[in-house]
């Protein structure tokens, strides 16, 4: 017989994964356009998890892109490669390095559009 407290586990868990998957926070696994924008690949990508506006998805831990503050270097790599400090962050390998470099400008447009609208 179940207790409750796992009965609640179950149902927490159940509404979890509902969610994430409602809101569109999945891998996509095909390499981008050879010609894609880092708008576009950033919409492709990215903000399924962290929104197109950058400000990410609080109540589910998922940190807004537009105020991480990491360089350039480690955004690509993030991008490519992934970083321990970021578990849950899926990792792209068929996004080639210019073109993080360029998801990685898009994420500095978002940051300044951000500042100016605050």
């Amino acid at each position: 017989m179940k207790t409750v407290t796992q009965i609640k586990a179950l149902k927490t868990f159940l509404v979890v994964l509902t969610v994430t998957l409602i809101s569109g926070c999945l891998y996509k696994d095909e390499p981008p356009a050879a010609m894609a924008t880092g708008k576009d690949m950033y919409q492709d990508y990215c903000a399924g998890c962290h929104r197109p506006s950058g400000v990410g998805k609080f109540f589910l831990g998922i940190p807004a892109s537009i105020s991480a503050e990491l360089s350039r270097a480690d955004t690509v790599r993030l991008i490519r490669e992934g970083d321990p400090r970021y578990p849950r962050m899926p990792v792209f390998p068929q996004i080639k390095f210019s073109q993080a470099q360029k998801i990685y400008d898009h994420l500095e447009d978002l940051r300044e559009r951000h500042m100016l609208n605050q």
